[in-house]
């Protein structure tokens, strides 16, 4: 248990460390650059749907409320089994399989969803610098948030790690939960 402990310690301090990516979403967030009001290309069909992707990898960042939220029913199910309630324990397990917000289930799609959508986001940009109609200028502003496709990605890799140790700790648990005599 005290392994337990200390990892789920560290999976605190990471979860913690996930904080310095909302400077990443504010930037995404606040971009004039696909502003309909302001961009000259609001009719076209890349810069809306590009629009369109930031606004939902931004509601992405909730990730870290729900790996945080795992971590707390992990640590939970840790303190029931140190206190030996098999009805808590039971609870737990269930908690930590089927809640909606933050079972295991759920951030696997959250995750596979803020993936795919920068997969499509990167898609777009790459479409709209091969595009001759568009400006230097605002080719130099998407090779920008091309680069912020990079930093999305490793945030996605660390709340996927995180995840993966979670789960990792949550199945020793429930394994070591399963009684031995089992007839």
């Amino acid at each position: 248990m005290e392994d337990i402990s200390k990892n789920l310690e560290e999976i605190n301090e990471n979860i913690n460390e996930l904080s310095e990516y909302n400077v990443l979403f504010e930037e995404l967030e606040e971009n004039s650059f696909f502003d309909p009001e302001i961009s000259i290309h609001a009719k076209d069909n890349d810069f809306l749907q590009s629009r369109v992707l930031i606004s939902e990898i931004i509601g992405k960042k909730e990730i870290i409320d729900r790996l945080n939220n795992l971590k707390l029913h992990v640590g939970s199910l840790k303190e029931a089994m140190l206190d030996d309630n098999d009805q808590k324990i039971k609870n737990k397990i269930n908690m930590i399989l089927s809640n909606e917000y933050s079972s295991i289930k759920t951030i696997i799609s959250e995750l596979n969803f803020l993936k795919n959508k920068t997969d499509e986001l990167e898609k777009l940009h790459i479409n709209l610098l091969n595009n001759s109609i568009i400006s230097l200028d605002m080719k130099v502003v998407l090779e920008q948030e091309l680069k912020k496709k990079q930093e999305l990605d490793a945030f996605y890799d660390r709340q996927k790690n995180l995840l993966l140790n979670l789960s990792s700790i949550f199945v020793k648990l429930a394994k070591s939960s399963i009684p031995k005599n089992r007839k």
